[in-house]
């Protein structure tokens, strides 16, 4: 007897991720993903003369992207290790309501040098980072969650996954593709 096969939850939200613009989000969402994204930029750029920030600058390597208040290029992993750590720094981050729990500082680095590197759209990126942060609504996927609405535990388990959103995002992953 031949079974069928079904799409895991996972799989159906990468392939709806993958089909959606930023077109798609609402005002809302937009508007969530800005000031996050500003947060993260401020952040970046208060951190950067830091004693963390020079120590992650000084393993970091030469490439095509962008950390936030540097000069010079850096590598993919550099500019997003560069940039989450800024970001982190003075644990700052997301401190206007509504804002996840730490989701701009994990995902908007990881977004904005997987952009760069792979030449995304800002629509794109911001589509990724709104899957990230949790700012996707319809679907049949709710994925808004504030700390009122969790507790923080869950929300730092759910990082991960909306990371890896963000990241298929930008590298225009499919259902069934793996890889880095």
């Amino acid at each position: 007897m031949e079974t069928a096969k079904t799409e895991a939850v996972a799989e159906k939200l990468a392939g709806w991720l993958t089909r959606m613009r930023g077109g798609d989000l609402p005002l809302a969402a937009r508007e969530a993903c800005s000031r996050l994204f500003l947060d993260v930029a401020g952040l970046c750029i208060a951190a950067r003369h830091e004693p963390y920030i020079r120590a992650t600058l000084s393993a970091s390597e030469a490439g095509p992207c962008t950390a936030i208040g540097h000069s010079g290029g850096f590598d993919v992993f550099s500019a997003a290790l560069i940039n989450g750590t800024a970001a982190h720094g003075e644990d700052y981050d997301d401190t206007f309501e509504g804002g996840p729990v730490h989701s701009g500082a994990v995902v908007i680095p990881a977004v904005l040098a997987i952009a760069e590197r792979e030449k995304r759209s800002g629509q794109e990126a911001l589509t990724a980072e709104a899957g990230g942060s949790g700012r996707l609504p319809g679907g049949g996927v709710e994925m808004r969650q504030t700390a009122a609405e969790i507790a923080r535990a869950q929300q730092l388990r759910l990082m991960a996954i909306r990371s890896s959103i963000s990241r298929g995002k930008m590298l225009r992953r499919r259902a069934g593709e793996g890889g880095g």
